[in-house]
């Protein structure tokens, strides 16, 4: 079957104007990627028409995909594109996902916000030796307002950090009075 519909498959696309060796490498990937690899000939029903004609429609889509996947590189020159290193794809909840792809973009968006600004207190809070008040912070508000559960008492949180009394955070800093 190769050998019957090799050179003619060649042929045509040389008519078609492709150069010698392009030709050569498109009827190759043809019959590679199409042909063989899709079991197009076992697949073949002859009471639909003649094979031939099939052959030059699938052709013709091949040589499609192929313009597309040329144009798509010479869009997107080498070295132009920005690495992005993501290495943990965001994951949305449920009632997000149920949404409009408009809701999932500012969903996504508004919570990479908050990441970023919650890493830079963290970083800061690290940089100026105040870790107690992150910690603080974190066990008191941001962790309950994340796990959508209830605060634990400040005695509980101001322990853990050598904080015995609410009053003594208050002294410290920790917590503003109003």
């Amino acid at each position: 079957m190769l050998e019957r519909y090799w050179k003619p498959v060649y042929c045509y696309l040389r008519r078609k104007g492709y150069p010698n060796e392009e030709a050569k490498d498109l009827t190759q990937g043809f019959f590679h990627e199409v042909v063989l690899s899709r079991r197009m000939v076992e697949r073949t029903d002859p009471s639909k028409g003649r094979f031939r004609s099939l052959l030059l429609y699938t052709l013709d889509q091949f040589l499609i995909d192929q313009r597309r996947k040329n144009a798509r590189k010479t869009r997107i020159p080498n070295g132009k594109l920005v690495p992005l290193d993501i290495n943990n794809p965001p994951v949305l909840p449920q009632t997000i996902l149920e949404r409009s792809p408009e809701d999932c973009f500012v969903y996504a968006w508004k919570s990479n916000l908050i990441d970023l600004t919650l890493s830079e207190v963290q970083a800061e809070c690290e940089r100026q030796g105040l870790q107690t008040y992150w910690h603080i912070f974190q066990g008191k508000v941001l962790l309950p307002t994340l796990q959508n559960g209830e605060s634990k008492p400040m005695k509980v949180i101001g322990a853990r950090y050598g904080v015995t009394s609410e009053s003594r955070c208050i002294e410290r800093g920790y917590l503003e009075t109003s």
